[in-house]
């Protein structure tokens, strides 16, 4: 059985920042102050260079780069010029190969509905190579594929998303628990709230669980 924590900086290797809404939330931006290393998307930099931090590395294809930023980074800038995969994915295969597989992820939302449900749905798939969270402006999603024990507080919002067809879901320590359901689309699982300090999710597949930050 697998315990989560909503927040642990102890629990990550690195810092990836996607290019989409800067965070202003305390939670993503300590992720980006803290000593980690911090793995930019190429369209992100301009953002975090404008907030005074510095990127460990730029990855992407280069597009979203400016010629100053080019010039000012050339010696961290890593171009993976193959356009199967979006910069997030190459950000996290970067990170995988030195070494960093416990990687949260900020800078994911906002902007375009269509790049955080992509984004969302990635988080699965990156399940198979490392261990990554997504850190929004509003809470933190969790990809799991097998039984979890979230850390919790009392009527914090959270929805629990099935990815596959044939997931076979069960959740306790939730208002709304469940008992063996297949979801057939997402909402089913949304808009539940946590009992106490902790609830579990059990499930037979890719599953991304949501959590919203504590407003204390």
């Amino acid at each position: 059985m697998n315990m989560q924590y909503t927040i642990d900086m102890q629990e990550f290797d690195a810092v990836i920042l996607a290019n989409g809404e800067f965070p202003h939330h305390e939670v993503p931006m300590a992720m980006l102050r803290s000593a980690l290393p911090v793995v930019c998307c190429d369209g992100a930099t301009q953002n975090l260079v404008e907030a005074g931090l510095q990127p460990t590395a730029i990855v992407g294809d280069g597009d979203s780069l400016s010629e100053d930023m080019k010039a000012r980074f050339a010696d961290i800038i890593h171009l993976v010029a193959e356009q199967e995969t979006n910069d997030l994915s190459k950000a996290v295969d970067f990170c995988v190969a030195h070494g960093w597989q416990r990687i949260a992820i900020v800078g994911a939302g906002g902007l375009r509905e269509d790049h955080l449900l992509g984004n969302i749905s990635l988080l699965a798939m990156f399940g198979s190579k490392a261990r990554c969270r997504m850190f929004t402006n509003y809470g933190v999603f969790t990809a799991i594929s097998g039984d979890t024990v979230f850390c919790s507080f009392a009527r914090q919002q959270v929805s629990v998303f099935s990815l596959d067809k044939d997931n076979v879901l069960s959740y306790s320590g939730l208002q709304f628990p469940v008992e063996g359901r297949r979801f057939r689309y997402w909402w089913e699982g949304t808009l539940n709230s946590a009992m106490g300090d902790i609830f579990e999710v059990r499930t037979t597949g890719k599953t991304i669980v949501f959590q919203t930050y504590d407003a204390k």
